[in-house]
């Protein structure tokens, strides 16, 4: 299903971007190298002078399998056996499916209280309910393929080591010198001024006598 999700992504982005409608020179290429940028499937540069829309297509496929292939090597085996990517999947899946889905149960509610509005441009506002709530859904849905297949090539997995070795090195920065040393910064405490002493804005009289006046204040 992760791979269907994938691939269906690849699939719209590129039937998008570069439109068989269109010429080769009329692609935008450009916007479609900086949506897969951040999928870590493209650089720029990448298919300068390629007319061939399949090519691009296929060129994309075979990254994000490929890229998809490693990561589930990578993250191995649980101690059940079963690969990690299958939990990793199901979180991604969860999440992201929750998160949207409460965005169009808001979405719904607002389209639920303003409907009625269309029956002053002569349309029934039911058809309208059913027809804009219909293309709601399915933009909620592509939404979901496409954030749930981003994520599964590109979330940082972190470790628990990772995470106690950070918080060793903040504690050993915070505790060190601005130097790097392992040498402690010496707290000062702020002095306080008594009324006798000389007064800090430099006027040569005293405390008492100047900003420490309370009959100034």
């Amino acid at each position: 299903m992760i791979e269907r999700m994938i691939d269906g992504s690849i699939n719209e982005a590129v039937d998008m971007f570069c439109s068989s409608s269109a010429s080769a020179k009329d692609w935008n290429l450009d916007g479609l190298v900086d949506k897969f940028k951040s999928w870590r499937l493209a650089e720029d540069g990448d298919f300068d002078g390629v007319k061939d829309r399949e090519e691009i297509r296929q060129t994309l496929l075979d990254r994000a399998h490929t890229l998809y292939t490693d990561r589930e090597t990578e993250l191995g085996l649980s101690e059940s056996g079963e690969p990690v990517m299958r939990d990793l999947e199901k979180m991604i899946l969860l999440r992201t499916v929750d998160r949207y889905w409460m965005d169009h149960i808001d979405a719904m509610d607002q389209l639920r209280r303003g409907i009625g509005l269309r029956a002053y441009g002569q349309t029934d506002p039911v058809v309208a309910y059913r027809e804009v709530g219909s293309d709601m859904f399915d933009s909620m849905t592509a939404e979901i393929r496409e954030e749930t297949a981003r994520l599964i090539l590109t979330v940082v997995i972190r470790r628990p080591e990772d995470t106690k070795r950070e918080q060793t090195a903040k504690i050993t920065g915070a505790s060190g010198a601005s130097d790097g040393s392992e040498k402690g910064r010496t707290v000062r405490k702020k002095e306080k001024i008594r009324p006798n002493d000389p007064c800090p804005c430099g006027s040569g009289k005293k405390y008492k006598n100047c900003c420490g006046d309370v009959r100034k204040q």
